[in-house]
């Protein structure tokens, strides 16, 4: 299975060099004939490369469905009316103006799902989501915009050009990774009613409880890093805070992906394990442990909702699901294995992912981990538990340190440090604190607000660790 991966993998990696229709068509034709053409051949050596093939597959008919679907909402640089709802917390940026002077207008950034150009509907299939911006004098013109309400906009709209060259703009290509078609700026708007929609009525509900977030966490400067970990909300770090948490290796630990999923699933699983272990009327008809395993991917499911379902969170489901479908079904499949079957999935379902940095780090970093648990089983005896723990850290600061070099420019030299550090107290202290404070939103803002007084504590603590090992890593 691994070698089926690593195959399919490279195949699909393929789109990083179609730049049109004719080219990925072209391809797609070919390779659907190799794939026909390998099946029914009898040399074993020979189908070997079927994953490749299959790789190239996708990847162009993935490539060949972007390019005629787009062009529905947006071809060439346009001004156009447009309707839709807000998917996304919009996130406000103060514009300095020249020579230092104190800035006079502000930035809001959001994404917009459109559902009709100029009153024209999309269809359903066709790609439809935007990065939009709104300038404005007067900040009070635009706190109606918030995520999930619904809107025409009279806006100025460019497409992605070169979205599939690997030599163009990186802020092209997460365009593409992230499922946008184009962006621009609005001119005039109009608030709409609100129609029914799931999609928006999710993004509404986290909006309402950005709101009441915002209420019941401190006024203090971790205000922004215990909104990334609550909501993944991440447009009120400072540039300061960013540079620190950046240069000690750690800013993972801000963005809701494999890790927090993870750590989610585990609490939820071990706290209703403990609950329904207990109650024995239940575990005679069903057992604790299957429940509890079904209430860790709810857990998890919540999570990824909640921070908007991005695309690094629906990787991370996907990883969950396919290693609780080994368990549900009773197959006894290695960690490697486990890794292929959702690498592929993940693939097939996020084609586009392979443009990503995070989508390699991440897959690289559980390579490294499935590698290391395959080459020695993990005891149970506490002190080989921390020797095994710091002998996964020091490989995976090793491991991924020729990548991130690469990618990055740089290399934080104290980032093994900060991470033996850092992500056992955000694992056991401050992401746990963290979801019960949102769960007591529900009860009582007064018991939410005593819980983010004491996360905003751990966080302070957290990033006094991070600015002295950024301080050492310059």
């Amino acid at each position: 299975m691994i070698r089926v991966c690593a195959g399919f993998l490279v195949g699909l990696s393929c789109l990083f060099w179609l730049e049109n229709i004719q080219q990925s068509t072209g391809l797609l034709l070919i390779s659907s004939v190799l794939v026909i053409v390998l099946f029914f051949l009898s040399n074993q050596r020979i189908k070997k490369i079927i994953p490749f093939v299959m790789g190239l597959l996708w990847g162009s008919a993935a490539v060949c469905v972007w390019l005629m679907t787009t062009p529905g909402l947006l071809s060439i640089p346009k001004t156009a009316n447009i309707q839709g709802y807000v998917c996304s917390l919009p996130v406000k940026n103060n514009l300095s103006s020249h020579y230092g002077k104190p800035a006079k207008s502000i930035r809001l950034s959001f994404d917009f799902c459109v559902t009709k150009v100029e009153q024209q509907p999309l269809s359903f299939y066709q790609a439809n989501k935007l990065r939009l911006s709104v300038y404005q004098a007067n900040p009070e013109q635009i706190e109606k915009i918030m995520a999930g309400s619904f809107w025409q906009f009279y806006a100025k709209l460019k497409p992605i050009h070169g979205r599939l060259n690997p030599g163009g703009f990186d802020y092209e290509k997460w365009l593409v990774s992230e499922g946008f078609v184009g962006s621009g700026y609005v001119k005039t708007m109009l608030e709409l009613p609100s129609n029914f929609s799931i999609k928006a009525n999710l993004h509404a509900l986290r909006q309402r409880i950005f709101s009441n977030l915002n209420q019941v966490i401190p006024a203090s400067d971790s205000k922004g890093m215990i909104l990334a970990l609550a909501i993944g909300e991440r447009g009120s770090i400072s540039a300061e805070q960013w540079q620190a948490i950046k240069n000690s290796g750690t800013s993972h630990l801000l963005a809701i992906s494999g890790l927090h999923i993870g750590i989610a699933a585990m609490w939820s699983y071990y706290f209703c394990l403990f609950i329904f272990s207990r109650l024995r009327f239940v575990i005679q008809i069903i057992p604790a442990q299957k429940i509890a395993e079904v209430v860790s991917l709810l857990g998890a499911i919540s999570i990824a909702l909640l921070s908007g379902f991005g695309y690094p969170a629906q990787r991370a489901l996907i990883m969950l699901a396919v290693f609780l479908y080994t368990r549900w079904s009773g197959r006894h499949l290695s960690l490697a294995n486990i890794l292929a079957i959702s690498v592929i999935l993940i693939t097939i379902m996020q084609p586009f992912a392979v443009l990503t940095v995070s989508f390699w780090l991440s897959v690289l970093a559980v390579v490294i981990i499935v590698f290391l648990l395959s080459y020695k089983q993990m005891m149970t005896k506490g002190a080989v538990k921390i020797k095994e723990w710091l002998r996964i850290n020091w490989f995976l600061f090793v491991g991924l340190m020729p990548i991130t070099w690469v990618v990055f420019d740089s290399v934080s030299v104290v980032g093994f440090l900060a991470n033996l550090l850092l992500i056992p107290l955000t694992s056991f202290i401050t992401t746990p604190l963290v979801y019960i404070g949102l769960l007591s939103l529900m009860l009582s803002h007064e018991l939410a607000s005593w819980l983010f007084y004491l996360v905003d504590k751990v966080i302070a603590l957290t990033f006094q660790i991070q600015l002295v090992l950024s301080q050492t890593n310059n």
